[in-house]
C-alpha cells in the first residue's frame, strides 16, 4: 500500500495562495480604526467602523470634554453623508443597526456610542462621513468614504 503526502501538498497550495494573496493586498488601502478627531468645544468624536453596501453604516462614538457644560448632548443629526456633487442626508433612523446612536444626554467624560446608517441612491457617490462642529484646529471634521 503506497501512502499519500497530500499534507504536504495541502501545506505547499495554501503557502503559494497566501503568498500570492499577501503580494496582492499589499498596495490594498486599509482604514485604520478607530479614527478620533477632537472638537473646538473639547468633545471627542470617534469612528469605529464603516461599512459600504447598499447603504453607508457607521459606528460612531461621541464623548464630552473633561469640562463640557451641562447640557451636553450626542445626537445622531449631527453626523451627515456627503456626496461628489456637494449635497447631504443625516442618518435614517428607520434603517439604523443595532446598537443604534441614539439622542442621549452627556456629562463631563460620558460617551455614547452606536450606529448609524445611510441610504445610499445608486447614482450618487459618497465621499465622506462629517460631525457638525469643527475640530480644535478649526478644520471640518470628516472621514473619507473608500
Amino acid at each position: 500500500m503506497r501512502e499519500r503526502n497530500t499534507g504536504m501538498t495541502r501545506a505547499g497550495i495554501l503557502g503559494v495562495l497566501l503568498f500570492m494573496f499577501g503580494i496582492a493586498g499589499a498596495g490594498a488601502h486599509k482604514r485604520r480604526v478607530p479614527e478620533k478627531r477632537i472638537t473646538e468645544t473639547g468633545r471627542i468624536v470617534t469612528l469605529y467602523a464603516l461599512i459600504l453596501s447598499s447603504r453607508i453604516s457607521a459606528n460612531v462614538e461621541v464623548c464630552a470634554g473633561d469640562r463640557d457644560p451641562r447640557g451636553a448632548i450626542a445626537l445622531p443629526s449631527f453626523f451627515a453623508l456627503r456626496f461628489q456633487d456637494g449635497s447631504s442626508i443625516l442618518p435614517s433612523p428607520s434603517l439604523t443597526r443595532r446598537p443604534a446612536l441614539n439622542i442621549t444626554p452627556l456629562k463631563a467624560k460620558q460617551c455614547a456610542r452606536g450606529w448609524l446608517d445611510f441610504a445610499v441612491t445608486p447614482n450618487k457617490k459618497p465621499t465622506a462621513v462629517e460631525y457638525h462642529e469643527r475640530s480644535a484646529d478649526k478644520k471640518p471634521i470628516e472621514w473619507p468614504v473608500r
